[in-house]
């Protein structure tokens, strides 16, 4: 009988370990990731820690903070193939995403225009990484609020080379009606908190592959909708619609 658990156990060691993916979750009165689990769509109850609520922000999820010259940001939960909804509030909840959002590391003033929030980790061709709007299969028309702010150079950032990628009913803009070479303030001569709330591109990325952007609006933003260069792989791209971007 002995030998026969020993050659069991033996056998369950040599198949893989698979972890079920997570989903996490984003609201309006979330809280943040010493507050919250992240793990249930409910308000941060006010008081405590790990408490069973969402966090109040994207950057809790995805890290976030100075992206450049090979500065790194702070570090999300997130990992490959697990799912992040963002409520949307009845279509009124927006996120900042640029310099003064939470969960930052390495941000400057004299660079905002890099604070952004980290790429998604890359999914697999069985299971992508998912960022959703909560009315993503609801039917509604409602969609959470991605705005840019302080100048930052991309309100969703899909990074370099990552893949198997689903985004899905989103809102992404930014609360100015200036333009890059037509009113925005300098990035040059003048800091935050005085760049005002604009964003260059709605989305920006190199060399994404497998991706899908399904339900995705990105309007009003001072340079463009998106830079997205050289998209490799099956990529579906559906109901996108782009607006207002000078």
């Amino acid at each position: 009988m002995l030998i026969k658990i020993l050659l069991f156990l033996l056998l369950l060691s040599s198949y893989p370990l698979y972890c079920q993916a997570n989903v996490w979750y984003v609201r309006v009165n979330g809280g943040t990731s010493t507050t919250c689990t992240g793990t249930t769509n409910a308000d941060y109850p006010g008081t405590g820690i790990n408490q069973a609520c969402a966090f109040g922000h994207p950057a809790w999820a995805l890290g976030a903070g100075y992206s450049n010259n090979g500065y790194t940001g702070t570090s999300g939960v997130m990992v490959g193939g697990d799912t992040l909804i963002i409520d949307d509030n009845g279509g009124t909840a927006q996120y900042a995403i640029g310099y003064g959002m939470p969960n930052t590391l390495n941000c400057t003033t004299s660079d905002a225009k890099h604070c952004y929030l980290n790429h998604p980790p890359s999914g697999t061709a069985t299971a992508y990484t998912k960022i959703y709007g909560s009315a993503w299969n609801t039917g509604a028309a409602t969609a959470p609020q991605l705005y840019g702010t302080q100048a930052v150079d991309r309100v969703f950032n899909l990074g370099n080379g990552i893949g198997f990628i689903d985004l899905e009913d989103l809102d992404i803009t930014d609360h100015s009606s200036c333009s890059v070479n037509f009113g925005c303030p300098d990035i040059h001569t003048t800091i935050p908190p005085n760049l005002g709330n604009y964003g260059y591109y709605g989305i920006s990325g190199v060399a994404p592959t497998n991706l899908i952007m399904k339900n995705i609006h990105i309007h009003g933003m001072a340079y463009a909708a998106m830079l997205l260069g050289d998209l490799n792989g099956t990529s579906t791209i559906s109901h996108l619609t782009l607006d207002g971007n000078p």
